[in-house]
Parts: C-alpha cells; sequence; structure tokens
C-alpha cells in the first residue's frame, strides 16, 4: 500500500454542557465510527484513512475520553452517548449515516 496523504477536517460541538472533539476524513457516504468505551477517534484512524477514498468518515472522542470534556459524570448513560453520536453527525453536516461500531459503541 503507498503512503497517502489525508485531510482531516477537524471540528468540536457542544452537546448538553459537554465539548466533543472530532474529525472528519474523505467525502462521499456518510460513515460514523464510534470507538468501544472509553476510546477515541483514534482508535479506528488507520482504518478510517483507508476508507475516505469512499466515504466520508467522522471519527469522535467520546464523553471524557481524549479531546472531549464532561462537566457532568452523571452523563454515561446509553442514550446520552446515542445523542453525543447524533450532535457529531449533524456538527459533521449529516442528518444520517451508516455506523461502525465495536462493543458499547454498538449500544449507541
Amino acid at each position: 500500500m503507498k503512503n497517502k496523504q489525508v485531510t482531516i477536517q477537524i471540528g468540536r460541538v457542544m452537546t448538553e454542557g459537554d465539548e466533543l472533539y472530532y474529525e472528519v476524513r474523505g467525502q462521499g457516504e456518510p460513515l460514523l465510527m464510534i470507538s468501544p468505551a472509553g476510546g477515541d477517534g483514534w482508535h479506528y484512524s488507520c482504518v478510517a484513512d483507508i476508507l475516505a477514498d469512499e466515504y466520508k468518515v467522522i471519527l469522535y472522542d467520546r464523553r471524557a475520553n481524549a479531546r472531549s470534556t464532561i462537566n457532568n459524570p452523571q452523563n454515561f448513560e446509553i442514550s446520552q452517548q446515542s445523542r453525543d453520536a447524533v450532535a457529531v453527525l449533524r456538527a459533521a453536516g449529516e442528518e444520517a449515516a451508516s455506523v461502525f461500531a465495536l462493543s458499547s459503541g454498538i449500544e449507541s
């Protein structure tokens, strides 16, 4: 495989008092990649670079991880994680996407 350069757009979105860090790579059909619990966008960064040839890949650092913040430690419910995913998706300019997730990322 050749080394290729992938453009990464970086953003942050406020959701229910907390700030989530996200990245967007590529163009095409949107693909939201949700890392396992306690994970961040870096978890999928290598595969995201490959998928960016065909998809608009959206990665994010889950609440209280890496570059995202948390002000209310009670905000770890599955329903909150779902709202976080929707907030990131909308901040990236999308209303719907295919989702790739692992572990509790699947429950989001």
